[in-house]
């Protein structure tokens, strides 16, 4: 299932193409803020046009997912990390649900502004559901602070530099993980990832450093993530 897709047979991709810049454009909005230095942006799809590509992809993938789709805006280059999470409410839903794992992510791109963009997978998964992420020079549990030691030879296969240039403030990063996948960005087409799996964006700025960023080079995308319900964390129905 994980992989890139054809995406210019959603009825809906035009209006989202459209209406993807313009949402981002408005400065009316309340946006949620990411990023080094809080320089992306997002904000939810709307709400007929999320059911619309939500089932769109369950019926071609064949899955049953709830799907969250936002607009996205990237000026910063995104390392590390992982999305694999997990929601816990007090009560069970009316099938009994009341556990939820983040399975699956997409992104469709919709324009940009700077270099070629590639997302990017590694050979690292991680097998608990808490999100991961480089911060601070390391990568870390987003709950707890805790630090993953994953550098230990220090070694940056040669491949890596094509998406990652040694210049780059986000190369120390790359140490002692493999490429397992690439995703080169195409207009009408998308990726479906899992989550559990560590990737990060290509560096995809002409600046070397986050301080030094020239926002106007950017990419957009819509961005999603399926969710999956169990009744307990152990009884994976």
């Amino acid at each position: 299932m994980f992989g890139s897709y054809d995406l210019s047979s959603f009825e809906n991709f035009d209006f989202l193409a459209k209406n993807c810049p313009k949402t981002l454009d408005n400065k009316d909005i309340d946006f949620k803020y990411t990023g080094q230095n809080s320089v992306n942006r997002f904000c939810r799809i709307e709400k007929e046009v999320n059911k619309e590509l939500e089932s769109f992809l369950n019926n071609k993938h064949n899955t049953n997912y709830d799907w969250t789709f936002e607009y996205f805006h990237s000026s910063a280059p995104v390392g590390l990390h992982t999305d694999y999470d997990k929601r816990v409410y007090p009560n069970p839903d009316k099938d009994g649900i009341r556990y939820y794992e983040i399975v699956t992510g997409f992104i469709a791109p919709i324009e940009w502004t700077c270099k070629q963009p590639y997302t990017i997978t590694y050979n690292k998964i991680q097998q608990e559901p808490r999100k991961l992420m480089y911060k601070q020079k390391q990568m870390k549990y987003l709950d707890t602070n805790e630090v993953i030691n994953y550098r230990t030879a220090g070694k940056i296969t040669n491949d890596i530099e094509k998406y990652v240039p040694r210049e780059c403030e986000m190369y120390e990063q790359m140490q002692d993980i493999e490429i397992h996948d690439v995703y080169e960005w195409k207009i009408g087409t998308y990726m479906l990832f899992d989550t559990k799996r560590w990737h990060s964006s290509s560096w995809y700025s002409s600046k070397e450093k986050y301080d030094d960023l020239d926002l106007s080079e950017y990419k957009r995308s819509i961005i999603g993530f399926a969710t999956q319900g169990f009744k307990q964390p152990n009884d994976k129905k």
